[in-house]
């Protein structure tokens, strides 16, 4: 019950951070946002950022696969990669953005989910919000 309900927080952390950061982004292509958002994907998968986003996407798939949370969190990694991605977009960095969509990728295809598919609670929060996600 305490590993689920720290998972519910994790996950439930990171949404609100990409929610509000991405709208930033958005807004005004704030490049700060775009750290604060790898910094809250490294934290749902609980490593440091720079050993989370410098990883290969083939390695980060089976890190994420190895996970005992894997199920819980990948839907929400591969949301977020993909957000972080446009965010990258955004402001200019292709290079970063697509290496960022090959991570998403990965771990889809590693996990077996649909790398489009936008977690039920994450689409809640953004119709809550006004958000098109």
């Amino acid at each position: 019950m305490l590993h689920r309900d720290y998972i519910l927080e994790l996950v439930n952390r990171f949404v609100e951070v990409l929610v509000r950061d991405f709208e930033r982004i958005r807004a005004v292509g704030d490049t700060e946002a775009i750290t604060e958002m790898e910094e809250a994907i490294a934290e749902l998968v609980e490593l440091e950022p720079v050993m989370l986003l410098s990883l290969a996407p083939e390695s980060l798939a089976t890190f994420v696969s190895l996970s005992p949370q894997a199920d819980a969190v990948a839907p929400y990694l591969v949301w977020g990669l993909g957000r972080v991605a446009e965010a990258l977009d955004a402001v200019g960095d292709g290079f970063t953005a697509n290496l960022r969509r090959d991570q998403a990728r990965a771990v889809a295809d590693a996990m077996g989910i649909d790398a489009e598919a936008l977690p039920d609670d994450v689409a809640d929060r953004l119709a809550d919000e006004g958000i098109d996600g």
